[in-house]
């Protein structure tokens, strides 16, 4: 074997070896994948006001209609449409339906916003 054939498989087996590396280092779920059911926790703010205001802290009051969670890190998520009916109809069957309200959703994050399964008040 020639000392160029030599070098030539070296680096061949190099390039093997770094791109094997690369692919077992990547995540399991692929880009594309349809996103996981996830639970957030936090308080339901109103996403009318914390649209206007994204420092305000935006209690939920009886003119409510837009709904949204605040985690205890501080990360906003607005819900969709059919999570806004969920927390209006849970909120409908709680003694406390005003203030600061801490509830536990069940959905899939779908860019800027919640894709709500269900909503739990605390």
């Amino acid at each position: 074997m020639t000392l160029s054939r030599m070098f030539a498989l070296i680096l061949l087996s190099c390039a093997a070896l770094v791109s094997s590396g690369v692919a077992w280092g990547q995540s399991e779920t692929p880009a594309g994948a349809p996103p996981q059911t996830q639970t957030f926790a936090g308080t339901l703010v109103d996403a009318d006001c914390k649209t206007a205001d994204a420092n305000g802290m935006c209690e939920i009051t009886d003119a409510t209609k837009h709904f949204g969670i605040m985690t205890s890190d501080g990360k906003y998520t607005k819900f969709d449409k059919d999570g806004d009916s969920k927390a209006k109809s849970v909120l409908a069957t709680t003694a406390v339906k005003t203030g600061a309200i801490r509830a536990s959703v069940n959905g899939k994050l779908d860019g800027d916003h919640i894709k709500v399964q269900s909503v739990q008040i605390q």
